[in-house]
């Protein structure tokens, strides 16, 4: 789901993710810090309320990117093959060829980078970070993952405040 538009108030941005829940069961929202080159993150609100499940948490992707990543989540969430209860675990065969990684973000992490939509649409909401391998299958924290990878994924970067 890709929604180009301009939100200008706080009034209009609660309208449009009320609207997005309504119509798609989600509202995605994306960040981007004041550096086009450092990496920014995206995440939903919305399906605690209409899938009784946590939240997906996505960085150093662009937001379509994030959009797919949320959309095939959501998908297997419907379909079964994603539990609501995911924590840290490795998915395979939700993209081809591919394994995604759950990682339960930190409460902390939450209330820096999602607070004011958690705070308006689901209280005490579980974050799940959709981790992406390096090009050699490789995720953040194994031996040998390309060092890109882990800087754009690392969510403790946002609590040094490297975004806004």
């Amino acid at each position: 789901m890709r929604i180009a538009a301009d939100i200008n108030s706080e009034d209009e941005i609660e309208t449009w993710v009320k609207a997005m829940i309504a119509d798609h069961g989600y509202a995605q929202i994306s960040m981007h810090g004041p550096d086009p080159n450092e990496p920014g993150y995206a995440f939903t609100v919305g399906l605690t309320e209409t899938r009784g499940s946590g939240e997906f948490f996505c960085m150093g992707v662009a937001p379509d990117i994030a959009a797919q990543l949320f959309s095939i989540c959501i998908g297997a969430l419907d379909d079964g093959r994603l539990g609501p209860g995911l924590s840290d675990r490795d998915v395979a065969g939700l993209v081809e060829d591919f394994t995604l990684r759950f990682r339960r973000l930190d409460p902390a992490l939450v209330a820096q980078t999602a607070h004011a939509a958690i705070a308006r649409y689901g209280h005490g909401v579980a974050l799940h970070q959709i981790i992406l391998p390096d090009e050699a299958g490789l995720f953040p924290g194994d031996d040998g993952c390309n060092p890109a990878y882990i800087a754009a994924q690392d969510p403790d970067r946002l609590l040094r405040g490297a975004l806004n």
